[in-house]
C-alpha cells in the first residue's frame, strides 16, 4: 500500500528527501500535463513543473492539512502558469454565448480517449490531438483551467473548486461554458470531427 500524500509531506518536513522524491514522482506527470495544456509550450511547462516542486519543497512548513496535498500542488502550479501567461501579455477572448444541445456535448477526455481510430489513422490521430491542444489554447485562461482540471486531469468538482479557490457551482458553470466554447472553437477552426 502506498503511503498517503499527508504522510509524505510530514516525512519531507522532517527532511526525509526520499519521501519528497516519492511525492514528486507521484505528481510530476500530472502537473506537467496541466501546465503544458495551460501554457502550450513544453520547455516552459518543464521549467514551471520544476519550479512548482521547488516551491512545494520550500513551503512544506506552510502546508495546512485542512486541504488535500494534490490541491495544494495544483494551486501552486496553476498560479505559476497564470503568472507566466500574464508576463507574456497573453490576452484572448472568446464569445461564450453558445447554446449547445445535449447531443452536442463532448469532453476533451472523450475526444482524447477515442480509440475508434485504425492503426492507419495514427497520423490523423496525432493531428487531432494537436488541433485539440490548439483549440484549448484559444480558450480564456479561467475556462481553460477548469476544462483541463475536470476533463483532462479527471479531478472532482470539489478538488477543482479548492484548486481555483472558488465554489463547486462556479466550477460547474465555467466547465459548461468552457465545453460549449471549446466545441464552437474546434468546429470553426478545425472542422466538425466530433
Amino acid at each position: 500500500m502506498q503511503p498517503s500524500d499527508e504522510y509524505l509531506i510530514q516525512k519531507a518536513r522532517e527532511e526525509d528527501r526520499s519521501t519528497f522524491e516519492e511525492l514528486y514522482n507521484r505528481y510530476k506527470k500530472a502537473i506537467f500535463g496541466y501546465i503544458y495544456r495551460l501554457i502550450g509550450d513544453k520547455a516552459v511547462a518543464e521549467e514551471l513543473t520544476q519550479e512548482t516542486f521547488v516551491k512545494v519543497y520550500m513551503n512544506l512548513a506552510r502546508y495546512r492539512p485542512e486541504g488535500k496535498v494534490s490541491s495544494w500542488i495544483y494551486t501552486i502550479a496553476g498560479n505559476l502558469a497564470k503568472n507566466e501567461l500574464r508576463s507574456r501579455g497573453y490576452r484572448k477572448t472568446v464569445s461564450l454565448e453558445v447554446t449547445v444541445s445535449d447531443d452536442e456535448r463532448i469532453t476533451i477526455g472523450d475526444m482524447l480517449a477515442d480509440e475508434s481510430f485504425k492503426p492507419d489513422d495514427i497520423t490523423q490521430n496525432e493531428e487531432l490531438k494537436q488541433d485539440i491542444q490548439k483549440a484549448i489554447q484559444m480558450l480564456p485562461v479561467k475556462y481553460r483551467e477548469v476544462l483541463i482540471l475536470c476533463d483532462v486531469q479527471s479531478l472532482s468538482y470539489d478538488s477543482v473548486a479548492e484548486i481555483i479557490g472558488s465554489t463547486i457551482g462556479t466550477v460547474a458553470s465555467r466547465l459548461s461554458r468552457a465545453r460549449a466554447a471549446f466545441v464552437k472553437i474546434f468546429r470553426e477552426n478545425f472542422g466538425d470531427r466530433t
